[in-house]
């Protein structure tokens, strides 16, 4: 009953139950099921107590007695009492006959209380029961409802794969009850958050207010701005998350729900000591809040709370003794959920740090990392093995800073390669086949052209773009349902990658740390740390590099204005290479004393820096260059050469709707021996999957577009519509070099942990031993001539990333090599 609803009703049920007093109705009704009616809306208005109260009022026998329990139970468990809530759902089941619609509800209730307890093996049995006795009374709604909340076990019992399938599975056959929506998209909200798919989270919950509408429950309503709280504080939004909390805080306190209204509290006090607000950081009060969850039964927040505790008795100068009240907050239990435990082990280790123990701290932060890691690999999807790497961003920030600051370079490579691009680490999963993800993808390609075709005349097609979304949403979910490999590679070491550097060889690291960029410097012999400069500035000078490269891709503007662009454009990409690169080979006091060598490099940048075109940098021109994802996933891929005798051949495809795409494709092929072209109709996504799987080296010449807010969407446009990155992702990927003479593909979203995602990611996860990508707009006719002249090197046996080297030495272009390239 939602909030306009129950005021509606209240005046109704005080009438109707005055007119009972003498005795029940002509239809059987009697006056105490509506008191039972009428304590649940009194509730629901904010008068908790009343309502109890009222039900105080009622003396029955069973089944009415079952009854009212239950709904004792049920008011003291949404007011956030839960501990009070036992005794009366216990009573309930006990007194309500298995034949009785009302014993599913109760045991339905029970086990929704005993998940808020952390009791999830009795929770388990409760919502099996309830699958049982609605299946023998045939009541499906019922039914669904309980397995809805056995999606809920699977959720905290860690396995957010399977969850998410059961919950998907519940709503599909309740999408006709619209008074169902709010709840499912809520659990699915508080789901999505523990991936760390933070977006896809709070779009649930604003969908959510939207299903309530204005008129909505009181407490569902604060229930969804508390966890749209976590999720914004989660995301590192402190500002906006300590604003929701405070906002469901008071929604809690007008109802009564005092567990909740401290909950809260407590989230905002979080958000405030995030921002650095040290007057929140009161440890008496925390100490408070504790003690009321622990009371009312919010297990689980409770153990947050004390966690939250330790953060305030440091942040106040108080660090108590171990032994004391920290021991018991900061003691590692089974059955955690993974936010807590990684919140547990990141107090501990500043714990260690505040009492001068930083081994101990720095011990934690990787047992905590390694922990997150196990949990990654429990996804077989790259976009949740990329996202829940969020939660582990504290740990990841505080080792690699504590690290920086001692200034050993073996410790910060140590660092830097256990905090970022987990998901190179992991093995592929081969998904089984999926009909239902097969057909959305093919529909997708479909309504994408359409799509595009309707923008183009300047339509108006709001019906296509839902549809579109609404398949992109389901190719996403059906992903998310494929458990992982279970298996984490072990992360390379500094002395593995200099043995691997061939004489003049150089790696460089970038990292971010502090708003600031720094950069690890590895040869064979030495290595060094090198401070570059503050982060911001030098992306924002990227952003107006990259905004230069894709206007002089047009054609058709007037010289004037391109010669000021490419002016621009030279300025800008001289300043990166003075922030960037130059640090790195500047003379010493006493003659040359470069960091790098002279050699071929590899560089692993921080996220945002991988669109860097960092073969146009004056100071890398001429120099085989390639970009990894991490120094292990570098170590880990095949070599790059791609000529010779190997197994496979050279395919070269053409798509649509580019002028020179297939006689560059028909050049490719010519200057390769045995070659095969696929241009025209037969340039198929299928084709093209099978091409990549079977072959040495493919060339695609084809419309290339990035999708920042879904970069597995990221595509190549083929004869019958586009392969996106989901294709390429799922589909072994053994050919040993990909270029793709597009636009835009070697960019990238970036995702915390130093995750990237795109289509060139994608392919490098499939497999592929290397790829050259753009991170730019490029011209056609550059594409074509730059491309031809590459593959003319490759031919004679030279690594991609040697063959680019020369190839942009004379035209210079935002074409990179990813991978290992040399």
């Amino acid at each position: 009953m939602l909030g306009a609803q129950a005021a509606a009703a209240e005046p109704l049920l005080v009438r109707a139950a005055e007119a009972l007093r003498a005795g029940p109705s002509a239809s059987g009704l009697i006056r105490e099921r509506v008191l039972v009616s009428l304590a649940y809306v009194r509730a629901e208005l904010g008068h908790v107590d009343e309502g109890i109260a009222l039900l105080d009022e009622i003396t029955a026998e069973p089944p009415l007695s079952g009854i009212v329990a239950g709904q004792r139970g049920l008011l003291l468990m949404r007011s956030g009492r839960a501990e009070e809530a036992v005794g009366p759902l216990d009573e309930a089941v006990r007194l309500l006959d298995e034949g009785l619609y009302e014993r599913i509800q109760q045991q339905l209730n029970r086990g929704l209380l005993r998940l808020t307890r952390g009791e999830l093996e009795p929770a388990r049995s409760d919502f099996l029961t309830c699958v049982t006795l609605a299946e023998r009374q045939d009541r499906p709604l019922l039914r669904l409802q309980a397995r809805h909340n056995l999606g809920l076990i699977s959720y905290l019992s860690g396995n957010l794969p399977q969850a998410l399938r059961e919950l998907d599975e519940v709503a599909e056959q309740l999408r006709d009850r619209p008074e169902f929506a709010y709840v499912i998209r809520v659990d699915r909200a508080r789901v999505l958050y523990s991936a760390g798919l933070l977006e896809d989270a709070d779009e649930e919950l604003v969908r959510a207010i939207e299903d309530i509408g204005r008129g909505g429950r009181r407490q569902d309503l604060a229930e969804i701005d508390l966890t749209r709280a976590q999720v914004a504080l989660a995301g590192g939004r402190a500002v906006q998350a300590r604003r929701l909390a405070r906002s469901a805080a008071r929604r809690f306190a007008r109802r009564g729900s005092r567990g909740w209204a401290v909950l809260a509290e407590l989230t905002a006090i979080r958000a405030g000591l995030w921002i650095g607000d040290r007057r929140v950081a009161d440890p008496d009060r925390v100490r408070e809040l504790a003690d009321h969850l622990q009371a009312d039964g919010f297990v689980e927040d409770a153990a947050m709370a004390r966690i939250v505790l330790v953060h305030c008795l440091l942040a106040t100068g108080r660090t108590v003794p171990a032994g004391q009240e920290t021991t018991s907050a900061l003691r590692l239990r089974r059955g955690d959920q993974i936010v807590v435990r990684l919140a547990r082990r990141e107090a501990r280790a500043a714990f260690a740090e505040a009492t001068g123990d930083r081994g101990r701290a720095a011990s934690e932060r990787r047992a905590g990392l390694d922990e997150l890691h196990r949990y990654q690999a429990s996804f077989g999807s790259l976009d949740l093995q990329t996202a829940v790497a969020v939660h582990g961003r504290p740990l990841a920030a505080g080792g690699l800073d504590a690290a920086l600051a001692a200034g050993r370079p073996a410790g910060v490579f140590a660092w830097a390669e256990r905090t970022r691009a987990l998901a190179s680490r992991l093995p592929p999963v081969q998904p089984p086949e999926d009909p239902d993800a097969a057909r959305a993808l093919s529909r997708l390609r479909a309504l994408r052209q359409e799509l595009v075709a309707a923008q183009r005349s300047g339509a108006d097609v709001p019906e296509l773009r839902r549809e579109t979304a609404e398949l992109e949403l389901l190719v996403r979910k059906r992903s998310w349902y494929l458990p992982g490999p279970g298996d984490v590679a072990r992360p390379a070491g500094l002395g593995q990658a200099q043995a691997a550097l061939e004489p003049g060889g150089t790696l460089v690291v970038h990292m971010v740390s502090g708003g600031a960029v720094h950069a690890l410097v590895v040869t064979s012999r030495r290595s060094r740390l090198v401070r570059l400069g503050a982060a911001a500035p030098i992306l924002e000078r990227l952003k107006r590099v990259r905004g230069d490269l894709d206007a002089l891709a047009v054609t058709g503007f007037p010289a004037a204005f391109r010669a000021t662009v490419r002016s621009s454009l030279d300025a800008g990409l001289d300043a990166l290479d003075a922030d960037l690169w130059r640090p790195l080979i500047r003379t010493g006091g006493s003659g040359r004393n470069p960091a790098a060598g002279d050699g071929p490099v590899v560089l692993v940048p921080a996220g945002a820096f991988t669109a860097v075109p960092w073969t146009m940098l004056a100071g890398l021109r001429g120099r085989p260059v390639s970009v990894a994802r991490s120094v292990t996933a570098w170590l880990a891929g095949r070599r790059g050469a791609v000529a010779g005798d190997g197994p496979g051949g050279v395919v070269a495809v053409s798509g649509p709707g580019l002028p020179r795409a297939e006689a560059e494709a028909g050049a490719v092929a010519a200057l390769w021996p045995g070659a095969r072209g696929l241009t025209g109709d037969r340039a198929t996504g299928a084709a093209v999957l099978g091409a990549l799987g079977g072959n040495r080296v493919v060339h695609v010449a084809a419309h290339g577009t990035h999708e920042v807010a879904n970069p597995l969407f990221s595509s190549l446009l083929l004869a019958d519509g586009p392969l996106f990155g989901y294709d390429v992702a799922v589909v072994p990927a053994a050919a040993d070099h990909v270029v793709l003479s597009s636009c835009d593909l070697g960019r990238v979203t970036e995702r915390p942990g130093d995750e990237v995602l795109g289509m060139t990611a994608a392919l490098l996860r499939a497999g592929t031993a290397s790829v050259l990508s753009s991170v730019a707009r490029v011209g056609d006719e550059q594409a074509h001539d730059l491309t031809l002249a590459y593959h003319a090197r490759l031919c004679r046996g030279e690594a991609p990333a040697v063959a680019l080297a020369a190839v942009t030495q004379q035209q210079p272009a935002p074409f990179v090599c990813f991978g290992r390239a040399w």
